[in-house]
């Protein structure tokens, strides 16, 4: 199947694959081919490896994902519904090393600080904090790194009334406790083992690349 077809056929797609068996080269390559369909007002990419993506930031319909405001005056109060004008094409680069550099660059450490600080305010006017402030404050850095990113991706749905937008996430681990459907899976196997007829077979990283970057329009393999 080509890559256009990932986005036009119907449902979110996950990509599953271990470290190095080329899931940013085919979100890459996701990315070019909406591009060129030029069906998405927007395409909103989350990453962890930023210069992957410098050529294709370039293009205004591309933006990288604002990760977590550091203010929360609304925290968990009622969103008021907005129309949704725009066709979202939303990209997660590897969601486990995603989590993982939250912890690194204290992205986490600035929610908790921020989360605590909503609740000494609340101490402060004599108003009881909202139970669940406490319950996502007590969470470890991986668990509040994952309810932060996931809160994030939720947020282009429950801000918009119909959004409708599409999901491209990669990772290392299964994607079926997040709170979205994926009807398109794409499944990698690992580096150094032999595929079966119909798969891709290669030996090395850099053996994979040079074939999606000569063969851009070609069958991704089967999924």
């Amino acid at each position: 199947m080509k890559i256009e077809d990932l986005l036009l056929n119907e449902g979110n797609i996950s990509v599953i694959g271990n470290p190095g068996t080329g899931k940013t080269s085919l979100l890459r390559l996701v990315v070019e081919s909406a591009l060129s369909l030029d069906i998405y007002d927007e395409i909103i990419v989350y990453t962890a490896y930023r210069e992957e993506y410098d050529e294709l930031l370039k293009n205004e319909k591309v933006k990288l994902g604002k990760f977590f405001k550091t203010r929360f005056s609304k925290f968990f109060e009622g969103v008021e519904l907005f129309p949704s004008k725009k066709q979202l094409l939303v990209i997660v680069d590897d969601f486990e090393a995603i989590l993982d550099e939250n912890k690194r660059n204290g992205n986490v450490k600035k929610y908790r600080k921020n989360l605590e600080a909503i609740m000494y305010k609340n101490i402060r006017q004599g108003i009881e904090s909202p139970m669940e402030i406490q319950r996502v404050y007590d969470k470890n850095d991986l668990d509040l790194s994952r309810y932060m990113m996931e809160k994030k991706l939720r947020s282009y749905i429950d801000r918009y009334i119909d959004a409708k937008p599409k999901y491209c996430i990669s990772s290392s681990k299964n994607l079926d406790d997040l709170p979205f459907k994926f009807l398109q899976h794409i499944q990698f196997s690992r580096l150094n083992r032999g595929f079966p007829l119909g798969h891709f077979e290669y030996t090395s990283t850099h053996k994979l690349n040079d074939y999606l970057e000569a063969s851009k329009e070609d069958y991704w393999g089967n999924y």
